[in-house]
């Protein structure tokens, strides 16, 4: 009875005592919800400097604006770290930094899946200290080792027009390693961007997936002579390469980057989103600061992009690398017309009467040049036409044959163009003018987005190579007061080819749009296809000859059966003279299905540069169609930017 008696007197002690101990608990619970994390740390000091809208982020992660705030352009869900990583920048930088605070050790870790990432967060907020673990990324380490990349190269491969993904060009950097291998440029990596496209999809396919975003883009890293024999020896295309300027922190933060995209797709736009927007887009990155792909978002053309590498001050030199083709033809004219024939000859049979005639050649340095012209002339038809086991011997014994001359180059300096292709006219034109039809005066105004055709300033551009690209030309006539689309040209592509004994390539070109044409009733709007395919010479280095067949197909409600289809022929010659190009041509066509009639045409069109961005154009025409006999002068100013 004592002791409850002495309990129930103690029973305040006690529960003072409890008090105490449940405010000690809740407090010291208190303390522990009110520490925050190192993960939490992290990125509470990011809100701090509001990173996620730094524009280095936002390049990181490759976000553009969008209304009503930001998306990224890479298009798959293993780039983002958040949900919603794609379309909101704070939520993707938050779950990167809690993600690099994940337990683990293994290749999968985000801290190895976003090396660039981690730099730069590192860098902006010392992550280290605030206790981000060590993860070790093995199969990265390997790869960058393997790499050991220290220099970079922006790679122009001219204009190819037989690919329609190449027919402005394309770019790609070169990752030249800090080893051995670094004084044989071949021996280089190529960082490249470009469609995966669907091998069986026909040209419409193709051509409309490329332009829709339809076809994956992915990243990838080849050997560099994997291109080199791709553009130069198979394509037969000029390149062009642009040392880079780029430190080894910026390139260190490149390869990183890299890393990252280098299994994520990007979806594809031919006009865009291309190869050479995201090689800027990766410049970007490697350099901060700089400003490349904002001046692109309506459309990307290759030596445009080159030009804005050029202009941001990151390219030093140029280095030319002429295609085999070039290569050849420019050997070919220090020989006279006997040793071409004998190359001809060597390249093709064993015949002993030009091995005989190969011996009566006594200067040793012609020799020379007729055996590794042969050699590689051989080479060349071995690749593009399935050379037989007889062209491989015959290389064999061209080799043999020259290994018995004194060693050493025996070719002149390799001629570079004049013009690099940054420094030609920009691809957009604006023209306006006017001129008379029949007595008639009209005013014209014309706007082309891209690229170049044969009678623009050809410094920096191929001859006889037209890309006109969704061409706009309207004519205002004051007679009527009557303001009408002339033509919309979708796109018109013609490729002039010279052909000579050594290569004969096909001249053809192709053209579609909506254009304002004569009927037997009168003048109707419709829509037209054309093509042609044909031969071109070389006459001399200032005159180029082509003769093509046509066919045309036109669709409007005023012909006769809505149609009127016809084929026909074309012969002209281009002239590039000193301060100026020039084209006449003769164009007849029959049109015999649908409404017929008989079109002939005869023009003459002269071109005049003034300075890189401008030119005086006019045009004489007399046409007889349907009937009408049509006389045309047109003068206009053209303005490229």
């Amino acid at each position: 009875m004592s002791d409850l008696s002495q309990m129930t007197n103690n029973l305040p002690i006690y529960h003072a005592a409890l008090a105490v101990l449940l405010a000690m608990l809740l407090s010291f619970g208190t303390v522990i919800a009110a520490t925050p994390t190192p993960a939490e740390s992290a990125v509470a000091r990011a809100g701090q400097q509001k990173l996620s809208q730094d524009d280095y982020w936002l390049k990181l992660v490759h976000y553009k604006k969008k209304h009503p705030g930001y998306q990224s352009q890479a298009d798959d869900t293993e780039f983002f770290n958040a949900l919603n990583g794609k379309t909101s920048p704070e939520a993707e930088l938050t779950a990167t930094l809690q993600a690099f605070y994940q337990p683990g050790d293994s290749d999968d870790h985000p801290q190895c899946r976003f090396p660039a990432r981690l730099y730069w967060l590192d860098r902006k907020l010392d992550l280290t200290a605030l206790g981000l673990p060590a993860v070790h990324c093995n199969t990265l380490s390997k790869w960058r080792q393997t790499l050991s990349a220290e220099h970079a190269t922006l790679v122009f491969p001219a204009a190819y027009l037989n690919s329609p993904s190449s027919m402005f060009g394309h770019t790609l950097l070169r990752l030249t390693p800090s080893d051995y291998r670094k004084s044989t440029p071949l021996a280089a990596y190529a960082l490249n961007y470009a469609a995966n496209a669907d091998e069986n999809d026909g040209g419409l396919a193709y051509s409309f997936k490329g332009l829709f975003g339809g076809y994956p883009g992915l990243f990838s890293i080849v050997p560099y002579y994997e291109k080199i024999k791709q553009y130069s020896d198979i394509e037969s295309r000029d390149i062009w390469e642009y040392d880079l300027n780029l430190d080894q922190a910026e390139i260190d933060q490149l390869m990183r980057h890299a890393w990252e995209v280098r299994h994520i797709n990007f979806d594809y736009y031919f006009l865009t989103e291309n190869c050479s927007y995201h090689v800027l887009s990766l410049l970007e990155v490697a350099r901060q600061g700089s400003q490349l792909t904002g001046d692109f978002s309506v459309k990307a053309i290759p030596s445009d992009t080159v030009r804005a590498v050029v202009d941001a001050g990151m390219a030093d030199r140029a280095v030319y690398r002429p295609a085999t083709t070039t290569l050849i033809r420019q050997h070919l004219d220090s020989l006279d017309p006997s040793a071409k024939e004998l190359v001809e000859h060597l390249s093709t049979d064993t015949d002993p009467a030009s091995e005989k005639r190969l011996g009566t050649v006594d200067n040793k340095v012609t020799r020379s040049r007729i055996l590794e012209l042969a050699y590689d002339y051989n080479r060349y038809q071995l690749l593009h036409r399935n050379g037989s086991a007889t062209s491989a011997s015959q290389s064999y014994r061209l080799l043999a044959e020259r290994s018995r001359l004194p060693a050493g180059n025996v070719w002149p300096p390799v001629q570079q163009p004049a013009y690099q292709p940054e420094q030609g006219h920009r691809t957009t034109r604006l023209a306006v003018g006017g001129g008379s039809r029949n007595g008639d005066s009209f005013l014209s105004l014309r706007f082309r987005p891209a690229y170049h055709d044969i009678l623009d300033p050809l410094a920096g551009y191929s001859r006889g190579s037209q890309i006109n690209f969704l061409d706009f030309r309207a004519r205002y006539t004051p007679t009527d007061n009557s303001l009408q689309l002339d033509r919309f040209t979708i796109i018109d592509i013609l490729s002039l080819s010279p052909r000579d004994n050594f290569f004969k390539p096909v001249s053809w070109g192709i053209d579609t749009g909506i254009e304002r044409m004569m009927t037997n009733s009168g003048r109707a709007t419709g829509i037209q296809v054309g093509g042609s395919s044909g031969l071109s010479y070389r006459m001399g280095d200032q005159h180029l000859f082509y003769l093509l067949l046509r066919g045309r197909l036109k669709v409007a409600k005023a012909f006769q059966d809505n149609y009127s289809l016809g084929g026909g022929l074309s012969t002209g010659s281009l002239f590039f003279f000193k301060h100026s190009t020039a084209e006449l041509s003769l164009t007849g066509v029959r049109f015999a299905a649908g409404e017929s009639d008989t079109t002939l045409a005869a023009r003459w069109r002269q071109s005049f540069p003034i300075g890189a961005q401008r030119a005086f154009r006019y045009r004489l025409e007399h046409r007889h169609e349907r009937g009408n006999r049509i006389n045309e002068f047109e003068a206009m100013l053209n303005w490229y930017f």
